[in-house]
């Protein structure tokens, strides 16, 4: 996912707050995406199904994908 997507989901979900800036039709879009996603412990999760958090999938952006992977190997 791209950073600053991921960071407004995150900011949404953590915070209830839009960024700053954004347009009726970008809240909208944000507000549907999250309702996909929950944040756990600093961490965006995609929820599993029937909602559930785990075992949901971590969301990876470009700033944490290579640790993780780094993590993996």
């Amino acid at each position: 996912m791209e950073y600053p997507r991921y960071l407004a989901l995150y900011y949404y979900l953590a915070n209830k707050r839009y960024p700053l800036g954004a347009t009726e039709t970008d809240k909208r879009r944000l507000r549907d995406q999250a309702r996909k996603y929950c944040s756990v412990n600093g961490r965006l999760y995609r929820k599993g199904e029937g909602n559930q958090v785990y075992p949901g999938r971590e969301v990876l952006h470009q700033g944490n994908a290579e640790e993780v992977i780094n993590k993996v190997i």
